[in-house]
């Protein structure tokens, strides 16, 4: 189930990511909330200073998964975050962080190609969040490569 929801994700975020400027708009434009596409149900549709969409929030029914997707006029980006409140006031949420980053045969594998795709990434965790975001100003192609790597790590790794 969760290697399907992945790919579908993938495909789902490829596919609008991979669209013209022209396109794309005229998607976001489409977006309203309480629409539901697939399993995603639009929770609200975000607009820019001039009141056009650049993007949304979708929450998969079934396991109630937040995507946040905006089209942002910069180097392809991502920022994924998970809610890790604390279960004591020992740093597990922040330790976590730490032991997800860069582990094992995969996690060396997937920082070498973030090298290796001009990429670069950090982590951070907040009072109830553990955030990750990466980028890399190689384009599209190698971005989604590094994207399916990474998320394929994160979460299997959990």
């Amino acid at each position: 189930m969760r290697g399907l929801f992945s790919i579908l994700l993938l495909a789902a975020v490829s596919g609008i990511m991979n669209l013209s400027l022209a396109r794309c708009d005229e998607v976001f434009e489409k977006l309203q909330k309480d629409r539901e596409i697939a399993d995603f149900r639009i929770e609200c549709v975000y607009d820019n200073d001039m009141g056009r969409s650049i993007g949304a929030r979708f929450r998969h029914a079934p396991s109630g998964f937040v995507l946040d997707l905006l089209r942002i006029q910069s180097v392809p980006q991502a920022f994924i975050w998970v809610n890790s409140p604390p279960t004591s006031d020992q740093g597990e949420p922040h330790t976590c962080e730490h032991l997800l980053l860069g582990k094992g045969t995969k996690g060396r594998y997937v920082a070498s190609l973030e090298n290796m795709s001009l990429g670069g990434s950090s982590a951070f965790t907040m009072q109830l969040q553990t955030c990750y975001h990466f980028q890399t100003t190689a384009g599209t192609d190698v971005f989604f490569n590094l994207f399916e790597a990474k998320f394929y790590y994160y979460w299997k790794k959990g």
